[in-house]
């Protein structure tokens, strides 16, 4: 049997008394004893070949010794068939017996091949969890660290070896999966013993989800003085990966680990380092070697390693150039002076080139190059203005060494010429969009935008900070009285010389207000037209005037008919010919002004046509009776005329103006009028409308009721 004290423990060198990670299975920070964070299974699974695996994690490190001890249940669930879904779950226990770490004795092989696993072992069976040191855990902090320290050893540890994790009661292998079929799990603790209650963890997956591991991004390689420093993504792939294996090798095709175990991704997944990195020391200098990498998953999986990277290691500067000052000695002139520390590497320096760029971190263009290597100055001739110098040393494998960017200002005092093409456009909303040309000048720092409510007043600064765009929008509003509105741009350059005002530009605001309508002042009535008469809107912007018709009938919904829209505001008389004869027409006015707005219509002009001597003759039996009684006046005519398609009854009430009232077919010979009321006098009139749409002279009847 296999004894406690005979047990292999390898600690790997990770800050574990930070507990900064617990594993990716787990994925979070290990909780405090006073957290107030509910406990949790945490599981993941991942579909191989005719199989299922999954892991599981405790996330709370002071309750995993409990749940070891309930031992962890798992079932499975079928969701999908043949991709046909079905109604009722089928449950299929994949645990008949809560699963717990096997026992010691099992241990024996896996923990004389793998030191994770026997890493697994004495966190589960040791009674004491020490790193080799002198004293016991138990002697250097509280038995609640303890448990802490053995939970984060054994969650590392059981991400390196999946075999040793389903030993210990964390994993399965489910081989019964079928293809074409979907499956969700549930992971949790057998209830049986558990004194806290823990959340089950659930998964879904399928046996078609399996997808080839991907290669580690992002690997790169910087080669100097015998270190080889190799980097990769870690942001991305912190989910997949749990640790890494790094390959080199001499010709590019025999590769060997660098390292003699994985190199071990302790990074907390929620918040990943953006990369990683590792120093590997060259056997050899002047010699080219070559690099791949390969990821390995929390099941032991290895990915498909990386494309190969390569370098040699040679010998560098120790020491960069250190720029000591630049005598400026004209606008296009400057001396630049430099030191270079002398030590045993100054023998591999080549020669030096100077480079200027318009920002300390811009893109840098050589303008001398060839600097003789015992120079320590150099006259350069370029334009300046605020420009920064940069000398490098170059050695003679070609690598480069740069000295810190040091500014240049030359006196400036020339202010950049005004902005060009100012333009402004504004909506009926009220907002104005400014543009104008970029000036050309390569020192502009940036414009100025200038504002004035009333021509010939002084501008007023409208932006704080200088725009870095050649626009700018603008919003007026609604209360603002003006009619129109004044802009102007000025430039600024680096040295904050401003140049004068562009052209002031006229911005309209806009008019939402409608004008005040026209008003019919007089008219002239002919049988075969209307000439009509009015006073022009007093508003000043309006740019036409509508005059709109309608045919009086019994229909209140009848629509206005435009008959002309007048562009000059002068125009004051139109002649409508196109009327009939004892019609009864309307007419209003309506003002436009120069943003469309529409003035509300005149007061209606109502007028009914006179006949005229070739109609036809009036109805000539016209007569009333009178019914008190029923509160009733009988209406009836007689007329033997042919061609009548209808007749148009009118009526009113003592001397008003009288009105269309009624529209009867032609069979109709009398009407009842059963709105009336007593002591008043009403006053009828019929005629004839025919199939020509001429009219008869109407006849009238006034009645005393």
């Amino acid at each position: 049997m296999l004894k406690r004290s005979n047990l292999k423990v390898v600690f790997i060198t990770i800050c574990v008394f930070c507990f900064c990670q617990i594993s990716t299975i787990a994925g979070q920070s290990a909780p405090k004893p006073n957290d107030d964070v509910k406990p949790s299974v945490r599981v993941k699974a991942r579909a191989q070949n005719g199989r299922v695996l999954l892991r599981w994690a405790i996330d709370q490190p002071l309750l995993w010794k409990e749940a070891n001890n309930a031992g962890f249940i798992v079932e499975r669930y079928r969701q999908i068939k043949d991709k046909k879904p079905k109604l009722v779950f089928e449950k299929y226990l994949l645990t008949p017996t809560p699963l717990k770490a096997q026992p010691l004795d099992k241990w024996r092989n896996i923990v004389e091949k793998d030191d994770f696993a026997a890493i697994i072992a004495q966190a589960i069976y040791g009674k004491d969890f020490s790193s080799g040191q002198k004293l016991s855990f138990g002697e250097m902090m509280s038995r609640t660290q303890e448990e802490e320290i053995r939970y984060s050893y054994a969650m590392l540890s059981a991400d390196m070896n999946f075999e040793a994790a389903c030993m210990a009661g964390w994993g399965i292998v489910d081989s019964t999966a079928l293809p074409n079929e979907e499956y969700f799990y549930k992971v949790f603790v057998s209830p049986k013993n558990l004194r806290t209650k823990i959340d089950t963890g659930i998964t879904s997956i399928s046996e078609k989800d399996y997808t080839e591991l991907p290669s580690p991004i992002q690997f790169n390689g910087q080669f100097n003085n015998k270190i080889a420093k190799l980097t990769w993504d870690n942001k991305w792939q912190a989910n997949i990966f749990t640790a890494y294996v790094l390959e080199r090798s001499e010709d590019s095709i025999n590769f060997k680990s660098v390292t003699s175990k994985p190199i071990i991704n302790i990074n907390n997944p929620d918040e990943p380092l953006p990369s990683f990195s590792y120093n590997d020391t060259l056997p050899k200098k002047d010699k080219r070697f070559f690099y791949r990498l390969k990821g390995i998953s929390c099941f032991g999986e290895y990915s498909p390693p990386t494309q190969i990277i390569s370098g040699i290691s040679r010998d560098e500067l120790s020491f960069s150039p250190n720029i000591e000052k630049i005598n400026v000695l004209n606008d296009s002139t400057a001396v630049v002076n430099w030191t270079m520390t002398k030590d045993s590497t100054l023998a591999l320096l080549k020669e030096f080139d100077v480079s200027i760029a318009n920002e300390a971190d811009g893109d840098y263009k050589i303008v001398m190059n060839g600097i003789n290597k015992n120079s320590r100055n150099a006259t350069v001739f370029t334009p300046l203005s605020s420009t920064y110098f940069i000398v490098s040393a170059i050695d003679k494998n070609g690598q480069r060494y740069r000295s810190f960017p040091q500014l240049v200002q030359t006196i400036d005092s020339t202010p950049p010429a005004p902005p060009l093409g100012l333009e402004g456009f504004i909506d009926s909303n009220g907002v104005v969009q400014l543009k104008w040309q970029a000036n050309t000048e390569k020192d502009i720092f940036g414009y100025y935008v200038y504002k004035a409510n009333v021509k010939g007043e002084d501008m007023s600064l409208m932006t704080g900070d200088p725009l870095i765009i050649n626009q700018h929008t603008d919003t007026i509003g609604d209360k603002l009285l003006n009619e129109k509105v004044y802009y102007a741009v000025a430039a600024l350059d680096q040295r904050y010389n401003q140049s004068g005002y562009s052209t002031i530009i006229e911005v309209k605001r806009p008019d939402k207000n409608p004008p005040v309508a026209p008003v019919f002042k007089d008219y002239k009535l002919e049988c075969d037209k209307v000439s009509l008469y009015w006073d022009s809107s007093p508003n000043e912007d309006v740019k036409s005037q509508r005059i709109y018709k309608k045919i009086a009938t019994q229909t209140k919904d009848d629509t206005w008919e435009l008959l002309k829209e007048f562009t000059s505001i002068d125009s004051t008389s139109y002649i409508d010919n196109q009327v009939k004869s004892g019609t009864t027409v309307a007419y209003v006015l309506m003002a436009v002004d120069k943003d469309n707005n529409e003035s509300p219509p005149s007061v209606p002009l109502t007028l009914t046509i006179p006949f005229d001597k070739k109609d036809k003759v009036a109805i000539k039996e016209l007569s009333a009776a009178v019914d008190r009684q029923s509160k009733k006046i009988l209406i009836e005519w007689v007329y033997a005329e042919k061609g009548v398609v209808e007749y148009q009854i009118f009526r009113t009430l003592g001397k008003e103006k009288i009105t269309l009232w009624k529209v009867a077919d032609k069979s109709t010979v009398a009407i009842v009028d059963d709105e009336v009321s007593p002591s008043n006098i009403y006053r009828y009139a019929v005629r004839a409308v025919f199939n020509d749409g001429v009219m008869s002279q109407w006849k009238e009847i006034s009645v005393k009721f």
